[in-house]
C-alpha cells in the first residue's frame, strides 16, 4: 500500500499483529477493529465505504476479521492468506476479490481455493485471482493494479442487496474469478 499511495485516495489503518501473534486471536482482531474505530471516529470516516485487505498472516485475517463483523466492510481483499471454509456462509455480506500467487511457497495456494469455493458455494459475491508464477510476496503487485482500486472504491456498504441482512449483490469486478495474472 505504501509502494501505490498514489492509487489510493483514502485513510489506511495498518495495525501491525504482534509478534507471535495471530490475527484469528480475538483479541488482536479486536485489537485492529478498535484502532480502526478511534480513526474512523477522529476522521469521520463513511462508515458505508470501510474495506478490509491483508496479506500473508493479514490475509488469513481479513478472513477472519470478515467473518465476525457481519457487514462492517464494503469489500474485502485478502492476499496470499487462506480462510476458514466453516466460515462461508459468514462471509457472504460483502464483495471479496481474493489473490494469490500459484508459485507461493509459504501459503498454499489450495488454501485459498478452499475458502473461496466455500463462499461460492454459500452464495457469496466472491472473485479469485491466481497470480501466475507469483510467489508469496505478490501484495505490491496486486496493491498496484489500478483495476483492483477502481473496482474497490465501487463498492459501498448498506441498503439493498449489500446490506449486513443479504448476500452481497454481485459486484462488478473485472472477470477475475478462477483467473490467471
Amino acid at each position: 500500500l505504501r509502494k501505490n499511495h498514489d492509487l489510493i485516495p483514502a485513510l489506511v489503518v495498518m495495525p501491525q499483529c504482534p509478534a507471535g501473534k495471530s490475527w484469528n486471536d480475538p483479541e488482536i482482531a479486536k485489537m485492529a477493529l478498535d484502532a480502526l474505530e478511534d480513526v474512523s471516529k477522529a476522521y469521520h470516516v463513511d462508515e458505508k465505504r470501510l474495506y478490509l485487505t491483508g496479506l500473508s498472516l493479514g490475509g488469513r485475517g481479513a478472513w477472519y476479521i470478515a467473518a465476525r463483523t457481519k457487514g462492517a466492510f464494503a469489500a474485502v481483499v485478502p492476499i496470499c492468506g487462506g480462510g476458514d471454509p466453516k466460515d462461508a456462509v459468514k462471509l457472504t455480506t460483502a464483495p471479496i476479490w481474493a489473490h494469490h500467487g500459484t508459485d507461493d511457497k509459504n501459503v498454499p495456494i489450495a488454501e485459498t481455493q478452499r475458502i473461496v469455493d466455500a463462499v461460492e458455494q454459500a452464495g457469496g459475491d466472491v472473485k479469485f485471482s491466481r497470480i501466475a508464477g507469483g510467489d508469496h510476496f505478490v501484495w505490491d503487485r496486486v496493491y498496484g493494479d489500478p483495476k483492483l482500486w477502481q473496482w474497490v472504491f465501487a463498492q459501498e456498504r448498506g441498503g439493498g442487496a449489500n446490506s449486513s441482512d443479504k448476500p452481497a449483490k454481485k459486484s462488478a469486478a473485472p472477470k477475475a474469478k478462477s483467473t490467471d495474472e
